[in-house]
């Protein structure tokens, strides 16, 4: 059992979590999605070192640079062309490689990830309300950084752009990805947190700038046919986002006066209840009401 114990404390880190970590490091979107899983994601993801950014993330990263700010890409980025490693010749030329990236502060791609991203920006600027969206840009990659009085947390942000067109001041994020089409990227949204990150941009803005932007993602695919969507997030279902976000700040604020960052999923019972549940959704109670239905008719 000790063994176990030990075990156990070695995967928990012995950050401790107080006030003036806190305001050390002020919550962010990613931050605050690691707590709605538990205390204990928000303490292990603070905790863990950076990770270096996937194909994925490297690639929306080159997306965003040459669509929006093309002057900085030398400065962020420096082109390599792929080569084995198996000789330690070879593993001692990737490491300088990766050693001279580091002191220059620039991350290492290839051209085929760096063409991938040009195709992405053709296909953007064949997208007239896209277009229109960045004509419009006000802000490129914006720090937003606020404290929220009511619960006493420091906040920070970072938008990919504003934009002021005829139809209204818009807070756009940019996104890369496989499929761009409404019903895909929507579900994307609420796997990844998406409507979250627009709460938070958006309440960023009404604090640090009395401003009251909409909210909309403008998505891209990544190969062929390199399909562009701009999709809007409702009003009434943003405010939704925004009073979530509220209620998960809240809960943080309890976490961080009773000193609860080592529970896991049961903090999110918050003494109210004995247990989680599963419940059927509407759609396959119908469907089970249905089935009867049928069997009745048959009998």
């Amino acid at each position: 059992m000790k063994k176990q114990e030990s075990k156990l404390q070695l995967i928990q880190n012995p950050v401790d979590i107080t006030e003036e970590f806190v305001k050390g490091r002020p919550l962010s979107y990613s931050s605050m999605k690691n707590f709605k899983k538990s205390p204990r994601h928000y303490k292990h993801y603070v905790s863990k070192k950076r990770e270096p950014a996937t194909d994925a993330q490297l690639l929306g990263s080159v997306v965003d640079c040459l669509l929006l700010e093309p002057k900085k890409f030398e400065r962020r980025f420096r082109l390599y062309e792929k080569f084995p490693r198996r000789s330690n010749a070879d593993k001692l030329k990737w490491q300088n490689l990766v050693e001279g990236a580091q002191k220059d502060r620039v991350q290492l791609i290839t051209p085929e990830v760096k063409k991938t991203a040009e195709y992405c920006i053709e296909a953007i600027k064949q997208h007239p309300e896209a277009m229109e969206l960045i004509e419009g840009k006000r802000y490129v990659q914006h720090k937003l950084e606020w404290k929220e009085h009511s619960v006493k947390l420091p906040m920070i942000g970072y938008i990919d752009f504003d934009s002021i067109t005829a139809r209204g001041h818009f807070i756009v994020d940019l996104k890369t990805t496989n499929d761009a089409s409404t019903e895909s990227f929507c579900k994307d949204i609420i796997k990844f947190g998406y409507d979250g990150q627009g709460a938070t941009y958006c309440r960023g803005f009404h604090k640090t700038r009395f401003e009251f932007p909409k909210y909309c993602w403008l998505a891209v695919e990544t190969s062929e046919p390199y399909g562009v969507n701009v999709i809007h997030f409702d009003p009434k279902d943003l405010q939704i986002a925004k009073d979530a976000l509220m209620a998960d700040l809240r809960a943080f604020r309890k976490c961080l006066d009773e000193n609860r960052f080592d529970e896991d999923y049961r903090f999110w019972l918050m003494d109210s209840r004995p247990n989680d549940y599963f419940r059927y959704p509407f759609w396959k109670k119908k469907l089970i009401a249905v089935e009867d239905e049928d069997i009745e008719e048959i009998q």
